[in-house]
């Protein structure tokens, strides 16, 4: 006898089928923040995408993008501010210019968990103008490629 308990339980039984096995909408940078600013490239990670199936899943950073120039007042003239895309880890370089906001770099990256199932996201890391607690960094300015021209 089909009861409404019945036909809930197999809608959504139903719904969790067709959902993707992949959600990248939780996914975060690890670490979020960079500091000090001392011109070094850091490692940075995404964790936090989930696999419903509970199947491994390899990342891929697909894009490195950042709020600043490459080159300008404090920011160490270095050419490149980031290394690693087609890696499951990224290199940012830890500095922001001495006059601006704090530099936001934006990470994409592809998600897969070998069996079909992907998706894409980015996350932001933040390098912040001070140390001052709450001192967040403003994201805005046109981006520019991090890994140079």
């Amino acid at each position: 006898m089909l009861t409404s308990s019945n036909l809930i339980n197999a809608l959504s039984t139903a719904a969790d089928a067709l959902a993707p096995p992949l959600d990248c909408s939780p996914a975060v940078a690890s670490p979020a923040r960079l500091w000090p600013p001392d011109h070094k490239l850091q490692p940075v990670s995404v964790q936090g995408v989930i696999d419903r199936n509970g199947d491994p899943v390899t990342i891929t950073i697909t894009d490195i993008t950042q709020d600043e120039p490459l080159t300008g007042g404090g920011s160490g003239s270095t050419s490149s501010d980031a290394t690693g895309v087609g890696t499951a880890t990224a290199m940012l370089r830890s500095e922001r210019a001495g006059t601006g906001d704090g530099r936001v770099y934006h990470l994409g990256f592809r998600a897969d968990d070998g069996k079909g199932g992907q998706c894409t996201g980015t996350v932001k890391v933040c390098v912040p103008h001070d140390s001052r607690p709450g001192q967040d960094c403003v994201d805005q300015g046109a981006l520019v490629r991090s890994t140079g021209p």
